[in-house]
């Protein structure tokens, strides 16, 4: 018998200490899952706030885009013009540089065009203009 309780109490200390040391395994446990859950809801606010993040900044890169665009299509339309227009002082430098290329090899004055004698215009052709002689 004295075999038997010997066992016993050994059997016992080994349970009461498994008991303890399971006992604490649980806590520590528990307290892991706490963590890890106050962990998690604090990840799915961050989601959340991260996620009208992006909402916005897509917004925003939509606009930008769209404004881009329309930049892009107002610059184009300035890049036409100037290309018209320097074209067109292009023709107008050569107009110009004919122009006096050809003045040069034909010397004229304005003293030398004659286009022929004036006619007067029909209301002086009955005479001479007199003036105002007549008015007291």
């Amino acid at each position: 018998e004295t075999e038997h309780k010997g066992w016993c109490d050994k059997e016992l200390a080994t349970n009461a200490h498994t008991r303890t040391t399971k006992t604490q395994e649980i806590e520590g446990l528990r307290i892991d899952i706490d963590s890890l859950q106050a962990d998690l809801l604090e990840l799915k606010k961050d989601l959340s706030q991260l996620s009208v993040s992006m909402n916005e900044t897509q917004g925003a890169m939509a606009n930008a885009t769209q404004l881009r665009a329309a930049e892009q299509a107002e610059n184009e339309a300035a890049i036409a013009d100037a290309r018209a227009g320097q074209a067109a002082v292009s023709d107008a430098v050569k107009v110009l540089q004919d122009f006096y290329a050809n003045a040069t090899k034909q010397p004229a004055s304005l003293a030398q065009v004659r286009r022929g004698a004036q006619t007067p215009p029909p209301i002086f052709e009955d005479g001479t203009y007199t003036g105002q002689q007549g008015v007291d």
